[in-house]
């Protein structure tokens, strides 16, 4: 997958992001191989996960914006994502899979592939706080 460049989400998902309806967070488990069945999350196992409050909403997408901002190039090889994101907005809907180990995120638009850009973990505190308060379990 090509990285958005600059490294930056496009639009076209900000604005689903931002002006969401309906916002939810998962918990993936990074360790399971990844399966196209129920359960899954573009692969990748859920956990659990919660539907945010749009006060939560309005502090995981700064909280994103500001973390892809501060990446200046850095990836590693692995993809063990451990959050998911899948936001709707009237006809329109994206989902990210998040890898903080990695400093990756894929993100799709209306159920097909769009894009990646990288990220810095330090938003990764901001997730966990979100799922934890809801009592979803996190990966390890």
């Amino acid at each position: 997958m090509g990285l958005d460049a600059p490294n930056r989400l496009p639009d076209a998902i900000a604005t689903v992001l931002a002006r969401a309806d309906r916002f939810e967070l998962f918990s993936l488990d990074p360790l399971d191989e990844p399966a196209s069945e129920p359960g899954h999350f573009w692969g990748w196992r859920v956990l659990g996960s919660v539907v945010v409050t749009s006060a939560e909403r309005d502090e995981l997408v700064p909280a994103l914006v500001r973390g892809i901002a501060e990446n200046g190039g850095w990836v590693a090889a692995c993809f063990d994502p451990r959050h998911g994101i899948r936001a709707s907005c009237g006809e329109s809907s994206v989902e990210l899979v998040v890898c903080f180990e990695c400093s990756q995120v894929n993100f799709y638009k209306d159920g097909k592939q769009f894009g990646s850009v990288l990220v810095t973990s330090s938003l990764e505190p901001v997730f966990d706080r979100v799922l934890a308060s809801a009592a979803v379990p996190l990966a390890e």
